[in-house]
């Protein structure tokens, strides 16, 4: 390597301490292309003479700029009493960066922002009693799949219609063999993990709900059929939580704007209500197509399937009609021709008899069995 013959003035020297004891005291490490910008202005870089006179210079004094590629996490920002408050009173409605947007006023904040961290973090402190808007609504223990068919069947008409429901003491065979699929369905590993994903009584209850009414009549899924269903009652709970979200947020915002206040800070808050509506709206448009391609796609698939069945079963009943048939005939056939050789064996007994035989006045057997 060649050697660097650039030296630092006597006053560079003390404006580069100067400035890095000044950043040092804030708590800051300057990093090489820092101080050669604060001492030469743009233009020279890291890699520049300049910068390796400046490096040797601070190795001097066993100083060593902060790297490039050196992350300094940032500090967590401090929750006050009142934005602890609306956190708790919220956090069951709306996502951690929603709370970060209104609390810090500023509706550019994503998910790795360090105020959405700092919300994030203090809702894992929260008990259980402040994530849910109703005690009662605080899951108890894991859902459990029917393991019985009197279990399976009591499951169903708890989720269908009325007028649909099972009697459990005259059950069709085509009923008792749905019912026998809807439990296994319902006992597979992902659906069982996927309702157990859910922290509230009532997304479970939803999302049972719609995988039974879906699926308690159709004993002829595919195992594929079963992870979409699953897949599709996820989707209903997505939309619940959306539009509860959605709903809170609109009336955050009805009484931001009804407070008549002009000022930047209420400006800034409205404005953060109104992009989260927006986003959530947006989430729940695209929820509810997906929904309806999966509902399509599920009908499709099974009408296929359901048609090709009804054409493969309409050929065995065509054979089974023409064979019938054909066996029809025959047994007809074999029956003229028991009763004919009995008809004859009558004659033949007539004809041996002298008296009966001489009142027929000489017909013949031929004329008598054939007429």
């Amino acid at each position: 390597m060649a050697k660097n013959d650039y030296q630092l003035t006597d006053e560079q020297k003390k404006k580069a301490l100067e400035y890095w004891e000044l950043k040092t005291e804030k708590g800051e490490t300057p990093s090489l292309p820092e101080l050669t910008f604060y001492l030469f202005g743009e233009g020279i870089d890291g890699r520049s003479k300049q910068a390796r006179a400046m490096k040797d210079f601070l190795a001097e004094f066993q100083i060593k700029p902060k790297g490039s590629h050196v992350y300094v996490p940032k500090e967590r920002k401090q929750l006050s009493e009142e934005d602890k408050a609306f956190i708790e009173n919220n956090c069951d409605k709306m996502t951690a960066v929603e709370i970060a947007r209104i609390i810090f006023k500023n509706p550019k904040l994503n998910n790795t922002a360090i105020e959405s961290r700092t919300v994030n973090d203090y809702l894992k402190e929260l008990s259980p009693i402040h994530l849910y808007s109703d005690p009662g609504e605080i899951p108890e223990g894991e859902w459990k799949a029917p393991n019985t068919y009197l279990q399976t069947v009591s499951r169903t008409n708890k989720h269908i219609k009325f007028d649909a429901a099972i009697d459990k003491e005259n059950m069709t065979a085509m009923q008792e063999k749905e019912i026998r699929a809807l439990m296994r369905y319902l006992n597979t590993y992902r659906f069982d993990m996927q309702i157990n994903a859910y922290d509230e009584p009532k997304d479970r209850e939803l999302f049972e709900s719609v995988f039974v009414r879906y699926c308690y009549d159709k004993a002829d899924l595919t195992e594929e059929e079963v992870d979409q269903y699953t897949i599709l009652a996820g989707e209903s709970v997505m939309e619940r939580k959306i539009k509860r979200r959605a709903e809170h947020l609109q009336n955050l915002l009805d009484k931001q704007t009804g407070l008549g206040d002009d000022s930047q800070e209420n400006a800034k808050v409205a404005m953060a209500l109104v992009e989260a509506i927006g986003k959530a709206t947006a989430e729940l448009n695209a929820c509810n197509k997906r929904q309806q391609d999966l509902v399509n796609s599920l009908k499709q698939k099974r009408s296929d399937r359901l048609s090709k069945r009804i054409k493969e079963n309409a050929s065995i009943i065509n054979l089974i009609d023409k064979w019938k048939h054909a066996k029809t005939r025959k047994e007809l056939i074999n029956i003229a021709e028991k009763r004919k050789a009995k008809v004859k064996e009558a004659i033949e007994e007539l004809a041996n008899m002298e008296d009966v035989q001489a009142k027929i006045l000489g017909i013949s057997m031929d004329e008598a069995l054939n007429g």
